[in-house]
């Protein structure tokens, strides 16, 4: 992920959070009520306990970031330049991505996350990059079947929500929209945005959310949730919600250099994230009930994170999953806050992306991720 530059309207001025961007600001933020964790257990596991990892080379040229799986569980892999559906028996089939978008002509690469929408086709974001330093930075939503028909959806150009757009991530929403997350590399830009789009390719509504990174569905299934804080040591730290209407409703506030980043709603009803600055998951109730869970191991995300998909968080039947790049690991936590963390068997694997298979059978749950270092596709099966 791009790091967004500091920008002095979206600090904490004061001990209460500001808003950023007038009228469309979140309200002011509002204070965590910190709730004691369980005395649970701490295990750290290679190939125990049942768990196996099964590995499935990508093309080289591509730097590959993150995965989906569409309705059949297929897994697709976001790569730099293309997109590529890995069968069950290792084939690889690549959809490359054009040089051009809606004849806007430039560099274009894919960024940030890789969605299932509700209509079956597979959504992400590219970023367009100009070779005149007259034109801006933009970015392109596209949307690809699973036939491999290529739709591309060119995000507004610079206005008062969009400036010089990065991708971040995208996720589906109840109401059927994709949701995704984009910030600006100018200095004088308002911050990042929350966007919305329908199956359709109909673009909007918007909304200012300072630093945003990682992008879910709330557990009243209304509600979008943000995370964002970036590394910007200066930069508002925080979990927002929006409405259908992008309109900011509930605000909570995290101390400086947290940097929140991955964000899903459990099983339990209650949001989890991966504060990436703290080492640490945070599970969340929308009224602001907060219990921290530390990581057993040290620098778990790394000693620097460059994105939302670097700290994916997803939802299992009864235990939420996380990918731990410090580690090298895939990390599980209980409902009740037991970690376990499965070593990857590559060293510095490079782990990002995760997607997770819909059903937990008799074999146990299938986690989907990312090796970008070796580039390869990866498998772990685990216990429920």
């Amino acid at each position: 992920m791009t790091t967004v530059p500091f920008r002095a309207q979206c600090i904490f001025a004061t001990l209460l959070l500001t808003g950023c961007g007038g009228s469309a600001a979140v309200t002011p933020g509002q204070a965590f009520q910190d709730v004691p964790g369980d005395n649970v257990a701490v295990h750290r596991v290679a190939l125990a306990n049942g768990a196996s990892f099964t590995q499935f080379p990508l093309p080289r040229w591509q730097s590959a970031q993150s995965v989906a799986l569409d309705r059949t569980s297929t897994p697709w892999v976001l790569t730099q330049f293309a997109i590529d559906r890995v069968g069950t028996d290792g084939h690889v089939t690549t959809f490359p991505m054009p040089a051009k978008a809606r004849g806007l002509h430039g560099f274009l690469g894919l960024y940030g996350g890789i969605a299932l929408g509700r209509d079956g086709a597979l959504w992400f974001l590219g970023e367009v990059r100009y070779p005149s330093k007259l034109f801006p930075t933009n970015s392109t939503l596209f949307r690809l079947t699973t036939e491999g028909k290529l739709t591309s959806y060119p995000l507004p150009g610079p206005n008062e929500f969009t400036q010089e757009l990065v991708p971040f991530d995208i996720a589906s929403g109840v109401d059927g929209k994709l949701w995704f997350t984009i910030g600006s590399d100018n200095s004088a830009g308002p911050g990042c945005t929350l966007g919305s789009a329908s199956t359709q390719g109909v673009l909007g509504p918007y909304a200012h959310a300072c630093n945003s990174d990682g992008v879910a569905t709330g557990p009243d299934g209304n509600d979008m949730w943000v995370a964002g804080g970036g590394q910007d040591p200066e930069a508002q730290q925080s979990i927002e919600s929006y409405s259908a209407q992008a309109k900011a409703g509930r605000s909570f506030r995290l101390p400086l250099t947290s940097n929140p980043e991955g964000i899903a709603t459990g099983p339990d009803g209650n949001l989890w994230i991966t504060v990436v600055g703290f080492n640490e998951i945070m599970r969340l109730t929308i009224t602001g009930k907060r219990t921290m869970y530390a990581l057993p191991t040290k620098y778990a995300f790394g000693k620097q994170s460059w994105g939302p998909q670097e700290a994916r968080i997803v939802s299992g039947s009864n235990a939420m999953w996380f990918v731990e790049p410090g580690a090298n690991a895939i990390g599980r936590i209980s409902m009740s806050g037991q970690i376990t963390e499965y070593a990857i068997p590559t060293p510095h694997s490079g782990v990002t992306g995760l997607a997770i298979s819909s059903s937990c059978s008799s074999y146990g749950v299938h986690l989907w991720f990312v090796e970008s270092a070796s580039n390869k596709l990866a498998m772990l099966t685990a216990p429920c």
